[in-house]
């Protein structure tokens, strides 16, 4: 039963990255107000380059074969024998500086670390002597390196989530060691001697870990600090190799770094509409003598009316429906002997797909709706028109959001600029790949989701 959930733990944990989804890129949209009472939008996404720090601590298993001499000052003799000790658990600690380079929209990164200090300590013994006084020997040593660290990294479809792998150079900075001999003469004795002469190898090792990125701050609006807990694996060369030793280490370091970006800005200015009335605010209720003003509920006093029905276009003929009610794919104009021609259903949403992912022009069969709706708001001034476009999952973030806002900005320009509908009657918003109506699993579902959905509502 273990084993399985461990199976299933890895399948999933190796198996996301092949997931049919789009890579974050850190998009924000934010809108001020000018003094010129225009609307500045900004649209920022992570930027290409990025500085931080890093550092945790490290566990790591030494083992192979370490030699030492029973005294460690003196040289070979035939009375001072090699001891060899046993394999071992040590720990220490970590820190440095790193830069990275991640280009736009792109799922590799690259990216450059130096551990300024690299601590590795352990302590070790000897299995106990046939001897009568039960004698051990015990080895610690301290090593210090400055590691680099060229590193790939590989951004999965999880957002934050990634796995990196690369290369660690250790140069020696320092070491030290000493080595006890303990045994019992009428109680325990500890004899204390520095070990001379000990310095570690250069090393090379392989390291592989996976990350989490997550958004720590946002600074003036321009740059972002970035959080990034981590866990890796790393192993390679031996450590010592005194006395033909072959000591060598696997290690598991945990760690956490900071790392800052400055963000890439994107801006638009979106204008004051100046023929824009903002609606007046009612307080009402329902009793059984009809609708009625009940008081002010605030200090600001606000306008008191009577509220009366919409009244509805009459509906001359019924359209039949294509698939579901609510998705109409095409609107046909039919001529009613005596009647003016409306195909216009005010709550009921009108929807058209499109038939490749990058296409957004207007098709003849929304021209002639839009032709048709535009007759229906000139005749009726108390309703108004809300657009949404949306895309299907074939690109980036980037670009379905704007696939999405250029259909249903298309649709409001023609009834704007073509139809002269007031633009405070027309709003247009875009979801991008955010809500498909059926899976991106095949072509015919890719269309459904690639739309643009319109609706006539009372203003």
């Amino acid at each position: 039963m273990i084993r399985k959930k461990i199976q299933y733990l890895l399948i999933t944990l190796f198996s996301v990255p092949l997931l049919n989804a789009q890579i974050p890129d850190g998009y924000l949209r934010e809108f001020y107000t000018l003094p010129s009472l225009d609307t500045l939008k900004v649209e920022r996404y992570y930027g290409d380059w990025w500085f931080g720090v890093f550092g945790g601590p490290n566990i790591n298993l030494f083992f192979g074969d370490l030699y030492s001499k029973i005294n460690p000052l003196i040289k070979d003799t035939l009375y001072n024998p090699k001891i060899s000790f046993n394999s071992t658990f040590g720990g220490g600690f970590y820190f440095g500086a790193m830069a990275e380079y991640k280009p736009r929209n792109e799922r590799l990164a690259y990216s450059l670390g130096v551990s300024l200090l690299d601590r590795k300590a352990f302590s070790t013994r000897t299995n106990q002597m046939d001897d009568s006084l039960k004698t051990r020997f015990e080895y610690k040593s301290v090593l210090d390196y400055i590691i680099i660290s060229p590193q790939v990294k590989y951004f999965s479809d999880v957002s934050g989530l990634y796995y990196y792998g690369g290369l660690d150079v250790g140069l020696n900075l320092r070491a030290t060691a000493k080595q006890a001999r303990r045994y019992i003469n009428s109680g325990f004795i500890d004899e204390f001697v520095r070990v001379p002469g000990i310095k570690p190898n250069v090393r090379m090792e392989f390291n592989l870990g996976i990350g989490y990125e997550f958004l720590l701050a946002d600074y003036a609006g321009k740059s972002r600090f970035i959080g990034n807990p981590y866990i890796a694996i790393n192993g390679g060369t031996k450590a010592l190799s005194q006395l033909n030793s072959s000591w060598k280490t696997l290690g598991l370091k945990v760690g956490f770094a900071i790392k800052f970006g400055k963000d890439y800005r994107e801006f638009d200015t979106l204008r004051f509409d100046e023929t824009y009335v903002e609606p007046p605010q009612f307080l009402a209720q329902v009793s059984v003598s009809g609708v009625e003003f009940t008081g002010f509920r605030s200090p600001e006093p606000l306008v008191a009316a009577w509220l009366a029905m919409v009244e509805l276009p009459e509906i001359v003929e019924e359209i039949a429906e294509v698939t579901t009610p609510i998705f109409q794919e095409e609107l046909r104009q039919r001529e009613v002997p005596g009647q003016v021609r409306r195909r216009i259903i005010p709550n009921q949403m009108v929807v058209f797909n499109f038939d490749r992912p990058e296409t957004t022009n207007l098709s003849p069969q929304i021209i002639e709706y839009l032709d048709l709706l535009a007759d229906f708001l000139r005749a009726n001034p108390n309703f108004e028109i809300r657009i949404t476009g949306h895309s299907d999952n074939q690109g980036t973030l980037q670009q379905n959001t704007q696939r999405a806002a250029t259909r249903a900005n298309n649709v409001r320009n023609y009834l704007v600029n073509q139809k002269g509908i007031p633009a405070n009657r027309v709003l247009a918003t875009s979801r991008g790949a955010l809500i498909p109506v059926a899976p991106n699993d095949t072509p015919a579902n890719q269309r459904k989701n690639r739309r643009v959905e319109i609706i006539v509502v009372p203003r």
